[in-house]
């Protein structure tokens, strides 16, 4: 019981905060798997710009439309 008492007091603000707006960390969760999986497309490029472009292409299940951001 006192591990749970302390269980309770170090994530009280999380419990308390959804219910007070009914979020939870599952968004964060998921736009971080999202940028994994651009991370593993994006490997071998060389510059930042390309792999947000891919990061946005995944999250946004988007076609390319610059072909030059297709070549590595």
């Amino acid at each position: 019981m006192v591990k749970l008492g302390r269980t309770l007091r170090r994530h009280w603000d999380g419990i308390l905060g959804y219910y007070q707006d009914y979020t939870t960390s599952s968004m964060i969760e998921s736009i971080n798997g999202l940028l994994q999986l651009a991370k593993r497309r994006a490997r071998g490029y060389r510059r930042f710009e390309n792999l947000r472009a891919i990061a946005y292409w995944t999250a946004g299940k988007r076609a390319l439309k610059n072909p030059q951001l297709a070549t590595h």
